[in-house]
């Protein structure tokens, strides 16, 4: 497996806090990075880390998350902290470094507060004080019959095309137009017909679809081909 070099590599505030806990074995990158590069060589199913981002830290970031993802995919690693925690820490901070030179532009963290948001981005220009709603999903899953959700748990609900075609839906409704809602998720798109037609229903519910990891190799899982150029177009909403 091919990895960041450790001057590639960078993490979000909650994988920082996974690292600094007392009983953490590592407390540094520099003491992490020997073990990643140890335990990468076993990993032989994956091809390597490409990311097209033009952002430094950003590619940085997502470098952070992925050899983390890899890892505790393949067992290599304890976390205490779920992937999805992470996956939804490493957005929020993506974004704020993208609107770091916008000084109306906060990312605040609505999870709980707005139903079905992780964030808005505030602006204060805005009337309303916000444009842009987020929700993270790390993982999309197969379709759920829709008059079946309600015999599913909470996690497959919500992890759910279906139901996250809903809520988009809902979104808009409940604030109107003037809103733009956007579906940020990652190890969730995969080559075969189902899948991109689901995709497809999501689009049309949400203003924007930004799928981090753009690999489609069902055989493959962690080959990452990262790239996302809708952020540019997320900014400019804010």
């Amino acid at each position: 497996m091919k990895i960041p070099k450790l001057e590639q590599i960078e993490f979000s505030p909650l994988l920082w806090k996974e690292f600094l806990a007392a009983d953490s074995v590592w407390k540094t990158i520099e003491e992490f990075y020997p073990y990643l590069r140890e335990n990468a060589a076993k990993i032989d199913y994956c091809k390597g880390i490409e990311i097209d981002v033009s952002s430094t830290r950003i590619k940085k970031l997502i470098n952070g998350y992925v050899v983390l993802d890899l890892l505790e995919w393949d067992r290599k690693i304890q976390l205490r902290f779920k992937m999805w925690q992470l996956f939804e820490d490493l957005v929020g901070e993506m974004m704020r470094e993208a609107l770091k030179e916008s000084d109306e532009c906060t990312v605040v963290n609505v999870d709980r507060l707005i139903k079905g948001l992780d964030y808005v981005v505030t602006n204060s220009r805005s009337k309303d004080g916000w444009n842009v709603g987020i929700q993270c999903k790390r993982y999309i899953g197969s379709a759920l019959p829709k008059c079946k959700l309600g015999k599913f748990g909470s996690w497959s609900r919500g992890t759910s095309a279906v139901q996250l075609t809903e809520r988009g839906n809902e979104l808009r409704q409940r604030w109107g137009s003037k809103k733009k809602f956007v579906l940020v998720c990652f190890n969730a798109f995969r080559n075969n017909t189902q899948q991109d037609r689901r995709f497809g229903n999501l689009k049309k519910s949400w203003n924007c679809v930004m799928a981090i990891d753009k690999s489609k190799k069902s055989d493959t899982p962690y080959t990452y081909r990262i790239a996302i150029p809708e952020l540019d177009r997320i900014v400019s909403w804010c």
